[in-house]
């Protein structure tokens, strides 16, 4: 599972004195061969210095980034087993990162419509259109990422070229989740897709592709598999603040979180001991 703290930046500053500093030798090394991403694992036992971890983020508020299934099942194990507080069984890891890191990337994942749409409708709309003469997916994805916010970019199948649609979130309905960040995803879902008759449970029922590579949305449509491929713009640690302060849940998959860590690089048996603070 994937948190991201709010906190004023001094996670960082003390993980960059703790990891390569003044921390010792790493334990792990291993660079990721696909991503090029180097994993490196520091043990830090000195008590002060745990507590100076605890201390900075005692209080502070923690957004899942990734994970949510994940929280959901460790409570229900919790509850289940009738773990008690502060035991292994009623605890889970997490990778915890700040908002202020420096290496944070919150980069999109693209949109493939499987499902007929009625683009008269979706195009009507109160929005700023341009043709675009990008047909690469790196280089609309580009486009869109360097384009007056919020923005996408909406290729429909048997069109020459895609298009870029400058959005109004002042159009969109009242009860629009995240509302005080406007970001793509969730008015392409609340919004631009609901207009058409296709409704935000299509998100999780098939009815559209997600890749994080544009390449493969272009793919798509060369293959006719979908009938129109939306790139969206990568979102900032502070727009993902904005719009998940009030809890409010975005669309399934509109961040991806990089860089990401190894799965099994650690991890947390049931009956290991946890120490208090």
């Amino acid at each position: 599972m994937f948190y991201l703290a709010e906190d004023d930046g001094t996670l960082e500053r003390l993980l960059a004195e703790d990891c390569g500093g003044a921390g010792g030798e790493a334990l792990v090394s291993h660079s990721d061969p696909w991503t090029g991403d180097v994993h490196t694992l520091y043990r830090i036992t000195e008590p002060k210095r745990i507590a100076a971890y605890a201390g900075t983020l005692a209080g502070a508020r923690a957004a899942i980034a990734d994970g949510h299934h994940r929280t959901q099942v460790a409570q229900t194990y919790a509850a289940e087993e009738g773990a008690k507080s502060g035991t292994a069984p009623a605890c889970k890891m997490v990778v915890l990162t700040s908002l202020a890191s420096a290496n944070l990337r919150i980069d999109p994942v693209h949109r493939g419509i499987r499902v007929p749409v009625d683009r008269d409708a979706m195009s009507s709309l109160p929005l700023r259109r341009e043709t675009l003469a990008e047909t690469r997916g790196a280089g609309i994805a580009a486009r869109v990422a360097a384009a007056d916010q919020p923005a996408l970019s909406v290729w429909f199948q048997g069109d020459e070229a895609p298009e870029l649609w400058t959005l109004d979130p002042d159009a969109a309905p009242a009860d629009t989740p995240g509302r005080k960040a406007n970001l793509p995803a969730v008015l392409l879902h609340h919004h631009l897709l609901k207009t058409t008759g296709v409704p935000i449970e299509s998100a999780t029922d098939g009815s559209i592709a997600y890749e994080a590579d544009p390449d493969d949305i272009i793919a798509l449509l060369e293959r006719a598999d979908i009938t129109a491929g939306v790139f969206l713009p990568p979102m900032t640690p502070k727009q993902f603040a904005l719009a998940t302060e009030d809890g409010e849940l975005l669309p399934p998959k509109s961040t991806r979180f990089l860089p990401k860590l190894v799965s099994g690089l650690v991890w947390c048996g049931h009956d290991a001991d946890i120490v208090p603070g």
